[in-house]
């Protein structure tokens, strides 16, 4: 079972951008479209991936694109290109500015790779130096299968029930409210989010010590909006954590890098602001 396709906000690359068109970085179509017909003309050496010395990716430990390259300079802005074999799988990064980083390290997302399980892959990068964008050779990287842990659980509440909950019993986890108020809404015409009163604090806690954890999720509040998550293990050790700031939708993920996750706790970035949060979209395994 892999992620549907809109995990990933796509457009048709398939006609590059007109040649008087200045690049722009952050420009999905023409990053995916640059990364396509340029790879005749490559000038950098190819990434590497940490969690893949030799070219075999376990998807559970997730991957992280590791960039190194003459001439290396720290006004240098450089997009990860992930090519997987079909429209979910494929992922543009921001651009991201080298400054001290050499080398650089940027993260692929857990659902692209999740998403990517049993592919063949193909990684590049894109160096932008005084606006003038330069390609690297590619990076073949092959993804294993999903072997761990209880299955691929996807859960978008669909068929949750609407209206306001204490205690919610989902396949594979438990959700439970700690402080401040949750209720199943309709998000839209059809889709279903967990919304949160303000300054709400929940608890998931899985059935089974799970590997990886990604979800969607969206922030409002006063200027110190945020969500933090933090994963932990059965004896209650910190596994891992993460925060996000925007009020737009993201799509976020935490893993143990091989530890086990027994619960995700969420709760706003600041406990001095005025916040409430959307979730949905869990993936885990």
């Amino acid at each position: 079972m892999r992620p549907p396709t809109n995990w990933v906000f796509t457009m048709n690359s398939s006609s590059p951008a007109p040649a008087a068109t200045p690049f722009d970085p952050f420009d999905k179509t023409q990053v995916q479209a640059f990364a396509k017909r340029g790879k005749g003309s490559a000038r950098h050496t190819p990434p590497t991936v940490i969690e893949a010395p030799d070219g075999n990716l376990n998807p559970l430990l997730g991957a992280t694109v590791r960039i190194s390259y003459s001439e290396m300079d720290a006004n240098d802005s450089v997009v990860v290109n992930w090519e997987g074999e079909n429209e979910s799988s494929q992922w543009s990064s921001l651009p991201t500015k080298v400054g001290n980083n050499n080398p650089l390290d940027i993260a692929v997302p857990a659902y692209i790779v999740i998403a990517s399980a049993e592919m063949s892959v193909q990684i590049t990068y894109i160096v932008i130096k005084d606006g003038v964008p330069s390609l690297s050779q590619p990076l073949a990287l092959k993804i294993g299968p999903i072997s761990q842990g209880p299955g691929l659980i996807h859960d978008d509440f669909e068929d949750a029930p609407l209206g306001a909950f204490t205690e919610l019993k989902r396949p594979g986890m438990t959700i439970k409210v700690l402080s401040g108020g949750a209720n199943i809404i309709n998000n839209g015409l059809t889709n279903k989010s967990i919304s949160t009163a303000n300054r709400s604090n929940l608890e998931v806690i899985f059935d089974t010590e799970i590997s990886l954890f990604a979800f969607s999720f969206s922030a409002s509040g006063d200027v110190n909006k945020g969500l933090l998550f933090r994963a932990y293990a059965s004896d209650e050790s910190n596994v891992d954590k993460d925060h996000g700031t925007n009020s737009v939708l993201h799509r976020n993920w935490l893993s143990g890098k091989g530890k086990k996750i027994k619960k995700i706790l969420f709760s706003r970035l600041h406990e001095s602001s005025n916040t409430t949060y959307m979730l949905d979209d869990f993936w885990f395994v």
